[in-house]
């Protein structure tokens, strides 16, 4: 399900059964399998999966910081100071 961790999170309930429902007849009519898990579970191992990618792949964790938790860090390190430059100083 691709893209589905993106909208999942503004997905009401009446909307997950909606799209079971719609599933459920695609499942009658024969356009996919019949042992094809609910939408619901389809969302959930689509979440762990990006997850798992974020977790296991340095460039993905990265890439998924945001730009207000960068400068974050960075008033941490002008606050604080940087351990590389200020390591012989007290803080």
């Amino acid at each position: 399900m691709y893209c589905a961790p993106a909208w999942t999170g503004i997905c009401s309930a009446a909307d997950r059964l909606r799209l079971d429902r719609f599933l459920n007849c695609c499942k009658r009519i024969g356009f996919c399998a019949t042992d094809l898990p609910s939408v619901t579970e389809l969302h959930s191992d689509a979440d762990n999966a990006l997850f798992e990618t974020i977790m296991t792949n340095s460039c993905a964790h990265t890439a998924a910081i945001s730009e207000e938790e960068e400068e974050e860090e960075e008033e941490e390190d002008i606050f604080f100071g940087s351990n590389d430059n200020n390591s012989t100083q007290k803080k």
